[in-house]
């Protein structure tokens, strides 16, 4: 069985929120009850806590659209009044944590490629080992 990936932890000290991060459809159905949605490139769920961003692409314009749901619950959940004259805070908010999911991004990756890797070796092992016991080996005097 492989081992799960823990999600992102964006944490948004200033406005005491936690944003955390899936980066596929297997990843958020290994840690949530919920399934997720099909046909869609990703989605945020409000929390209690801040946001779940889910990512099921990495696409530019996804990950965008998603901080700024994301961004939105930390200030909405904190009183912050988001509108025409006071939107400097949500931009802030949101250039953070598209920078911290480009991060993420970059360590997903090297740990699902690490597990592929690592899945593909014993795989290889268990075939030479099945091989070798299968070899007939002489008889000890």
């Amino acid at each position: 069985m492989a081992r799960k990936i823990a999600p992102q932890r964006i944490s948004v000290p200033l406005f005491h929120a936690v944003v955390f991060v899936f980066f596929s459809k297997e990843q958020w159905e290994a840690h949530s009850k919920e399934k997720a949605a099909e046909n869609v490139y990703g989605q945020c769920i409000d929390t209690s806590y801040g946001a779940d961003v889910l990512l099921f692409e990495k696409r530019h314009d996804t990950i965008a659209h998603e901080a700024l749901h994301a961004a939105w619950s930390c200030l909405e959940r904190t009183g912050v009044e988001v509108d025409r004259d006071n939107h400097e805070a949500l931009a802030y908010v949101m250039g953070y944590i598209v920078a911290e999911i480009y991060k993420g991004y970059e360590r997903y990756e090297q740990k699902t490629k690490a597990a592929k890797k690592q899945a593909a070796n014993g795989a290889a092992s268990k075939r030479r080992a099945a091989f070798y016991n299968k070899q007939k080996r002489p008889a000890a005097e």
